[in-house]
């Protein structure tokens, strides 16, 4: 059986383009290469336009501002503001630290002083650790938990502290952090659409 000559020029056109396409690729540096070996799966996580390597250790500088309130009986409510520190090694999407962070709310009229782990995942995130009211009646002790939801220098928070006075103390908080990396296994720079914490 004779093939069309026409036929056989197409077939062999195609050819050619299909073993090109998949013999050249791009690397993340944009050195072009031609192979017939697969090109690597990046170390990185694709942002918004440029690779960065999340893999490593980062110090967060931030500032908080929110509202606070207290429950049960003779609650208050009011505004809050301050700061937090927070030192975590990540790896995505997981990461694990630690933070320290201060506030002072004036519907209590009291500073809020708590520290603890953080623990990462993605977006989301969660710390768990001691707190301190420190107030002119002294220092009031106890636990707290919050979660969080980051997106690149951006952030929502809410937290529950649980006084050994019987008091609870909630805030709900906007967050805004810098983060400066100690070291990372790939350097590189991007808006990380996943969060820095």
């Amino acid at each position: 059986m004779r093939v069309p000559l026409h036929l056989a020029l197409l077939v062999a056109v195609l050819s050619t383009t299909n073993a090109s396409a998949q013999d050249t690729w791009v690397d993340e540096d944009g050195v072009r290469h031609t192979s017939r070996v697969p090109p690597p799966a990046p170390d990185h996580f694709w942002g918004t336009g440029q690779w960065f390597d999340p893999h490593g250790l980062y110090l967060s500088l931030g500032g908080t501002v929110g509202s606070a309130w207290t429950s049960g009986e003779g609650a208050v409510q009011g505004v809050h503001g301050g700061g937090q520190l927070s030192l975590t090694y990540e790896w995505f999407p997981w990461g694990l630290g630690g933070y320290v962070d201060a506030t002072y709310a004036d519907a209590t009229g009291h500073t809020r002083v708590s520290a603890g782990a953080q623990f990462l995942f993605a977006m989301l995130g969660v710390d768990l650790g001691y707190v301190a009211a420190l107030d002119d009646a002294g220092t009031t002790h106890g636990l707290q938990y919050s979660i969080f939801v980051t997106f690149g220098f951006l952030g929502a928070q809410f937290r529950q502290c649980v006084l050994f006075d019987e008091r609870d103390e909630l805030e709900g908080t906007f967050f805004v952090k810098v983060p400066f990396e100690i070291f990372a296994k790939f350097r590189g720079w991007g808006f990380w659409f996943a969060g820095w914490h």
